[in-house]
């Protein structure tokens, strides 16, 4: 706001200035009118101090102003004009008509200061002149009225002071407005007018209007200033081409507030560039860096640190060795992470190895034992470690070891029931159908074991097959709702009134109920037209409970 107040207060002055140059200008182009006029006022007072001894021979009278006019250049004519009467006296050496006499020039009679007007032809030889008055007093009457005439031409043509360049037009006027004289391009009567007529008082122009800009008839704009030959009798009116005065019209230049503006937009642009360079890039550079490090812990160098502020700096290397630490810190709980994974994979292989030698010891037993009934009982306790074999080799397998997947483990449990059932059915229909999500070791445990006893009795209540019936074992674990699993196992069966089925019947049954309990539900049978179908819907726990201190 400064800069835009001394702009605007120097380009006033400059104006003021320009302005003052141009009236200068003005006079200077004036001079020579100035000059004429100036010697026409001082002839005709000198000339109205002789009235008084010339009036009386009015021969010697015209003789006298006669001489003056021929060793005058710009005189055309002399005369004495009395108020009421006939010019007896003038430079034509004869009585002048009145009719000759501009009705102006008696209307003057009673002025008491000198005055230029404006008149025709008074000669005869065609030519316009401007007429000096001067008035003859006697005592404070006015008598009469020196007349001096010159011919506008002559006016126009006297030597003026150098200038360096001339103005368009030049157009001389008196103190009522009336045109005198016009040099160069002409000008509209009407604009001289404008600049006399609202001055009723005083001064012909007004100082804070002495230089006023216009627009000519063709469009163009024009600068016109007005200057003060001889106060108070004749005045200069000069038209300049705004582009060669200094003074542009109005919306062919900037404002004069248009620097300063652009200054400001300037500094706000370095001041951005300054910020986004020293802040802002690094900023984004760090937050760059920070979105990398979260994604794949990858920390690129940066090029800027020798530039960064020092407290941009500062974050800069607190960022880094924050970085450093983390990675530090995670490269020594992953190397506990797979330590504790190589520990838990060892007991799960050493679990399945203990398992499967216990299962090779009941191998030998079965087969050195001559009890069917023996070797009935051990064979279904060889199938339940062999389930639980299976659910530890699988998470040993597993990449996590927390959880276990439920569909290759119902796959390993049922494959074992299938096979049981085609040694004794061999054209049984077998099915299994599950869904794949997964389970905790608390939950894949009991179920498999309660899906390989539910197959396991069904396998041995399977009737004997016929054409018509061959048997079918139909198993499945579905997800039936978020969060929910059902167990559906169906198969035909008999019952058979044996003591020792009856046993194993129980045997079974207290089993599965016990495996439902640690799966946190309960099984149900239906028995219809044959076919029996065990039920079991269980929450499936998403997390590992914590393990307990005993």
């Amino acid at each position: 706001m400064l800069a835009i107040w001394q702009t605007k207060d120097l380009d006033e002055t400059l104006r003021e200035r320009t302005e003052l140059s141009l009236i200068a200008r003005t006079e200077l182009g004036s001079s020579g009118e100035r000059r004429a006029i100036q010697s026409g006022i001082g002839s005709a007072a000198a000339i109205a101090e002789m009235y008084p001894e010339l009036i009386g021979d009015p021969e010697r009278c015209s003789a006298a102003v006669s001489r003056l006019v021929e060793n005058s250049p710009i005189y055309s004519f002399i005369g004495f004009v009395p108020v009421g009467a006939p010019i007896l006296c003038s430079s034509l050496r004869a009585p002048i008509s009145e009719e000759l006499i501009d009705e102006e020039i008696r209307s003057r009679s009673s002025s008491a200061v000198q005055s230029i007007v404006p008149l025709g032809d008074i000669t005869g030889n065609g030519r316009s002149f401007a007429v000096l008055l001067q008035p003859i007093l006697n005592g404070d009457a006015v008598v009469g009225q020196v007349a001096i005439a010159i011919p506008t031409d002559v006016l126009t043509q006297q030597q003026d002071m150098t200038i360096d360049d001339q103005p368009l037009s030049m157009v001389i006027y008196n103190q009522a407005g009336d045109v005198i004289s016009t040099q160069g391009e002409p000008l509209d009567p009407a604009v001289v007018r404008s600049l006399v007529e609202p001055q009723k008082n005083g001064s012909i122009f007004d100082p804070q209007r002495r230089v006023v800009r216009n627009q000519r008839p063709d469009g163009h704009h024009q600068v016109l200033t007005t200057a003060s030959l001889i106060p108070g009798v004749a005045y200069a009116v000069g038209s300049w081409d705004p582009a060669h005065a200094g003074l542009q019209p109005p919306g062919t230049v900037l404002p004069t507030f248009s620097l300063p503006v652009l200054m400001w937009f300037a500094s706000l642009l370095v001041a951005y560039f300054a910020v986004h360079r020293l802040v802002v890039a690094p900023i984004r550079d760090l937050q760059k860096r920070m979105r990398l490090f979260a994604v794949n812990r990858s920390l690129p160098n940066t090029n800027q640190m020798e530039r960064l502020p020092t407290e941009l700096f500062e974050l800069e290397k607190t960022f880094g060795n924050m970085a450093y630490d983390l990675m530090d810190d995670e490269a020594r709980m992953e190397d506990s992470l797979r330590e504790k994974n190589v520990l838990l994979k060892e007991i799960h292989h050493r679990v399945k190895n203990n398992l499967q030698m216990i299962s090779s010891i009941i191998n030998m037993e079965i087969r050195a034992s001559d009890d069917n009934f023996a070797r009935n009982t051990l064979k279904r306790l060889h199938a339940r470690i062999i389930g639980l074999a299976t659910v530890h080799r699988l998470l040993y397998k597993s990449d996590n070891l927390g959880r276990a997947e439920a569909e290759p483990l119902m796959q390993e449990v049922s494959s074992t029931l299938f096979d049981a059932l085609s040694a004794t059915h061999p054209k049984a229909d077998t099915r299994l159908t599950c869904d794949t999500f997964s389970l905790i070791p608390d939950q894949a445990v009991p179920m498999s074991l309660f899906i390989g006893e539910t197959g396991a009795q069904a396998v041995r209540d399977m009737p004997v097959p016929t054409a018509e019936n061959p048997g079918f074992l139909h198993i499945s674990l579905k997800i039936v709702s978020p969060g929910t699993a059902l167990i559906i196992c169906r198969s035909p069966y008999v019952v058979k009134p044996d003591h020792r089925a009856t046993t194993e019947v129980k045997t079974g049954a207290q089993l599965m109920r016990a495996f439902a309990m640690q799966l946190g539900s309960d099984f149900e049978t239906t028995e219809s037209d044959g076919i029996r179908t065990r039920t079991l819907s269980f929450a499936i726990t998403s997390n590992i409970p914590d393990a307990l201190d005993y």
